[in-house]
């Protein structure tokens, strides 16, 4: 068989771009020539950087069959095989190789054929790779939205462009800082730190990155500095009890009544049902709660098991309620949407003042409410369906503050009446 048919039968078509596959001669073709000079400055880095490491297309000779660098001089004609399809290379050694680094480049299979220590992952594309692979069908709903905001609004705007190999501890230590200094909490920023931890912790298993820096226990979260109150002093909280049938609607008047008077959290008062109500012993089962899924409502159970609970209603709410009946299955309203809610909230703070806080800020001024009237602690952690304590203390600095202010107050006008009846007597 002639040496011309021989060479012609080994090639296969590979339905690539003509521009890879070498004329009859053995010689690069004139389009591939050009497009190698014309070739994107990235293209031309990555080959070179391969240029100068023989452990990266060559590692396994089976995938890049006989790209070596031996006998620089010689013109030889070599095949690569990718994903099972044949590509023939002609050239000396160090032009065979460069020529397979572009071609791969060009496939979009360089990163796929480097050793892993060599390849890159920027953060945002592994870290929601991770979330669908190992989170989506194994986490609550509420959970892994959590995780999706978390992902989103906070580690992918900072890390998602950063190769995983460069988030160092130095850059972690960054990220925490930048978290005090928006007001995010200290349990916030942990909860961010656990998710890092968690996708990098995988990563080390798949040996993309050596270290876990999320890990070192040198890092430290601060403390913020808090510009504006997020509670209602006890003067604040009454007050805006005394304005709740200001509201112009009935849902409004219902909903901020229920964040006042019980402690529930946001989405349990949106979750909650007239059914779960029983006017005749004044009591409230609290068993579901409303999330969102971008804007739509997702019921589900409390955020914690200690969420199930049945808290005791107090007379003005129950009478608020009687008073602003409606014909719906749920309390506040009837299919809620974030939207709404959002507009419900702003409505509210135009209508009364509420002192710039939020829902989430009334049931920390409840907590710290009913602290001051003396019940115990225990009991104000089981009707609020709190699961641990640590929360429990942060809300309670709240009320220690507000008890250290009213105690100055009160000094403050003992030492007053003291100089007064001083004076008194030293005038007769």
């Amino acid at each position: 068989m002639d040496e011309n048919r021989k060479y012609t039968r080994s090639r296969i078509d590979t339905g690539v771009k003509k521009d890879y596959l070498e004329d009859e001669r053995g010689h690069i073709g004139q389009n591939q020539k050009a497009e190698t000079e014309n070739r994107p400055a990235q293209a031309r880095s990555k080959a070179e950087n391969l240029e100068n490491s023989t452990d990266s297309l060559v590692a396994n000779s089976q995938i890049v069959e006989g790209v070596y660098l031996n006998e620089p001089g010689v013109v030889k004609r070599e095949r690569i095989n990718i994903d099972g399809q044949t590509y023939w290379m002609t050239g000396t050694a160090q032009q065979r190789y460069m020529r397979g680094a572009l071609l791969l480049y060009k496939l979009g299979k360089l990163n796929e054929y480097l050793p892993k220590e060599e390849q890159r992952h920027d953060f945002a594309g592994y870290a929601l790779d991770w979330l669908e692979t190992y989170k989506v069908k194994t986490l609550r709903h509420t959970t892994l939205a959590q995780y999706k905001s978390i992902l989103n609004r906070h580690l992918i705007p900072y890390f998602g462009e950063m190769d995983l190999k460069e988030i160092a501890t130095a850059s972690i230590q960054d990220f925490l800082n930048q978290k005090v200094e928006e007001g995010y909490a200290q349990k916030s920023i942990r909860e961010y730190r656990r998710l890092l931890e968690m996708i990098l912790d995988s990563a080390v298993q798949d040996e993309y990155v050596r270290l876990n820096h999320a890990q070192d226990r040198r890092l430290r979260i601060g403390t913020r500095k808090k510009n504006e109150r997020n509670y209602l002093t006890d003067e604040q909280y009454m007050d805006v009890i005394a304005h709740i049938t200001d509201l112009s609607s009935p849902s409004d008047r219902r909903y901020l009544a229920l964040l006042l008077f019980t402690g529930m959290r946001r989405g349990e008062v949106l979750g909650l049902r007239w059914s779960d109500i029983n006017f005749q012993d004044n009591s409230i089962y609290i068993h579901n709660a409303i999330t969102f899924d971008g804007n739509a409502p997702v019921e589900g159970p409390t955020k914690t098991e200690k969420g199930t609970r049945t808290v005791i209603m107090p007379e003005m709410l129950k009478q608020i309620l009687l008073d602003n009946p409606e014909d719906s299955e749920f309390v506040v309203k009837d299919g809620v949407t974030s939207s709404y809610v959002k507009r419900m909230w702003e409505r509210i703070k135009r209508e009364i003042n509420v002192y710039n806080v939020t829902p989430h800020g009334i049931r920390h001024s409840w907590a710290s409410h009913m602290n001051r009237l003396g019940i115990n602690q225990k009991a104000i952690q089981t009707a609020g369906g709190w699961a641990d304590e640590e929360t429990m203390r942060e809300i309670y600095t709240h009320s220690d503050h507000e008890d250290l202010r009213l105690a100055t107050e009160m000094f403050d006008r003992s030492m007053q009446a003291t100089t007064n009846q001083h004076e008194s007597s030293q005038a007769g």
